[in-house]
């Protein structure tokens, strides 16, 4: 992880409540992971969808900002497949197209050994910087 990658997780309070790590960053694609521990599941014991959920925005909205503009999720699509009792989830995220006024990434979660948990799509608004 590079100390810029480093920099971004930790001011991301969100990204550190759910025990999330940011491992690379570019305006083109993005890493991230996070370790099951027991507030990250659900009631059967699997890793939450919420957790997921999360996992593939925040990864997909630090790709969206490394190119160094403000973006929000506007829209989201997620394909649930799979899920996992213990062990770590990542994200990978890849810009799909970069507009003016919005970010189209797509995002794939797996576990440890790369099969697939989830899928889908996020857009993200490109927010005009205040003065």
């Amino acid at each position: 992880m590079s100390e810029e990658t480093n920099k971004i997780s930790k001011a991301n309070a969100f990204m550190v409540y759910n025990h999330m790590e940011l491992l690379e960053v570019s305006p083109e694609r993005g890493r991230a992971r996070v370790t099951l521990v027991p507030e990250s599941k659900n009631i059967r014991g699997f890793a939450h969808g919420g957790l997921i959920y999360t996992l593939a925005d925040c990864a997909a909205g630090a790709t969206a900002r490394a190119n160094g503009e403000d973006y929000v999720t506007q829209s989201s699509f997620m394909n649930y497949i799979g899920n996992i009792k213990e062990g770590t989830l990542y994200a990978e995220s890849e810009v799909t197209r970069r507009g003016h006024t919005m970010c189209i990434v797509s995002v794939r979660i797996t576990d440890e050994n790369g099969k697939l948990m989830a899928d889908g799509v996020l857009n993200f608004f490109h927010v005009a910087k205040q003065a």
